[in-house]
């Protein structure tokens, strides 16, 4: 006999005697499921205590290695209260055949006549869902049923095999709005699998039953991320977003930061910058990540920093003056102003700024630098904010735009006839913005030497 022959019989004779025939075996759609009502429905119940005792059928072992896994979502994005559905596999990945239940109709369970008590297993499919590291709800489980006294309520599952569930679930109501715009999380789902037992028993007052955890949940192997439309801009951390591989190479860290920041739409905030920041490159790399990791990844570890304020992602500097020495602290009464182009509402808030620490004075002048900006913001009506509110408030808005300082930390403590900051909107491609802050560092810098007449490329 060749060799070739042998071997591929060899591997077949192997591969019966293991069992592992590698196939799907099952497939159930709960979306469409009928659930019937129980004749007798308990009217008590317990979590806990199962009492099953000789007279109760048996139930068959359950506690199997079980691999569960997500096989695909219906949408890439969802709306609070819509219904996820998708798709699970379930895989023994043991070395013995096992019966899961298989059931969904509960009416199923109950025994024909006025039974004394009965048992049953449910299997439950939930939705955990996750956001920046924070776990909600969705609303509603799947459940299958099953007990040895209804043929095809459990399903054989060999070693090797598989079966497929098609589940739902509503997404929960609990993320409440905060104005009236809408911002988009990205959500990841994994799913959980539970096995119980129910024990059912006829008392005096009619039916009461126990349900009982039967060893721990099983979480699916692999998660699948959807995007989360929700009523308000605050809902859902921009930390936690899941953004692509970002190929950063060669440029300086403001740069590195705008870049990203362009590209993924994500609105930002940088309250302190230096010649250092504007001229020495970072180069990144990284995989799949979030917007928490990748910025961990581009700040350098020399005193920058970020979190998460009024709604944009907030770089600073723990070099960064506070309180009365920096005016981005500083609260304006009120602020109202009509839609504009970014240009016209910077120019707008540093005129408020500068009427409101000097209200005597007359017209305000001075210089900005337009970017030419084609993005819109407002119309705003805005009381008791301070101007880092305001900035972000603006750069929030479209999440088309950032707002960077202007001048070094010791120039945030008075107003003059340079801007303070610069609102930065995001193009396609994006823009490159460091030698613009170069620009407008070295004109700072001599306007302080008394030199408000020469006007260099970069600072000296």
């Amino acid at each position: 006999m060749p060799a070739k022959i042998f071997l591929a019989l060899l591997l077949t004779f192997c591969a019966t005697l293991s069992g592992k025939s590698g196939e799907e075996v099952g497939y159930v759609d709960l979306t469409t499921a009928v659930v019937g009502q129980r004749i007798h429905e308990p009217t008590t119940g317990s979590g806990s205590g199962m009492g099953i005792g000789s007279s109760v059928r048996a139930l068959p072992d359950i506690l199997q290695p079980l691999r569960i896994s997500i096989v695909s979502l219906e949408s890439t994005k969802y709306k609070v209260n819509d219904d996820v559905v998708y798709e699970i596999k379930v895989e023994n990945t043991g070395h013995e055949q096992i019966m899961i239940p298989w059931d969904p109709n509960l009416s199923h369970m109950e025994p024909e006549g006025a039974a004394t008590e009965y048992s049953y297993r449910i299997a439950r499919i939930a939705l955990r869902l996750s956001h920046a590291g924070k776990r909600f709800e969705s609303l509603g489980s799947n459940l299958l049923f099953g007990t040895t006294g209804v043929p095809g309520s459990f399903i054989k599952i060999a070693p090797g095999e598989w079966v497929r569930v098609r589940a739902k679930a509503r997404l929960s109501a609990s993320l409440q709005p905060d104005d009236t715009q809408e911002s988009e999380c990205s959500v990841s789902a994994k799913v959980v699998w539970t096995i119980s037992n129910a024990h059912v028993s006829r008392r005096a007052d009619g039916y009461h039953e126990d349900v009982t955890s039967e060893g721990p949940e099983t979480v699916s192997v692999n998660a699948e991320s959807f995007e989360l439309v929700t009523p308000g801009q605050n809902n859902c951390p921009l930390s936690g977003k899941i953004v692509p591989a970002q190929d950063i190479s060669g440029l300086p860290l403001i740069d590195a930061l705008l870049l990203f920041a362009q590209r993924e739409h994500i609105p930002m905030s940088i309250e302190y910058i230096d010649e250092q920041a504007l001229t020495e490159n970072v180069s990144v790399h990284t995989k799949d990540t979030t917007v928490a990791g990748l910025l961990s990844l581009i700040l350098p570890p020399s005193g920058y920093t970020w979190s998460e304020r009024y709604g944009v992602i907030d770089v600073t500097h723990v070099g960064a003056p506070i309180g009365r020495a920096n005016l981005l602290d500083h609260v304006i009464p009120t602020f109202d102003i009509p839609r504009s182009s970014l240009d016209e509402f910077s120019f707008e808030l540093e005129t408020a700024l500068k009427h409101d620490l000097n209200p005597e004075a007359g017209g305000f002048g001075g210089d900005y630098i337009s970017v030419g900006s084609p993005v819109l913001v407002g119309p705003f009506h805005l009381r008791e904010a301070s101007v880092r509110e305001i900035l972000s408030r603006a750069a929030r808005q479209e999440g088309l735009a950032a707002w960077v300082v202007t001048v070094p930390p010791e120039g945030l403590s008075q107003a003059s006839s340079h801007s303070l900051w610069k609102m930065l909107p995001y193009t396609q491609p994006a823009s490159r913005y460091s030698s613009l802050l170069l620009q407008a560092l070295g004109q700072v810098g001599h306007a302080q030497d008394g030199d408000s007449q020469r006007h260099p490329d970069a600072p000296r």
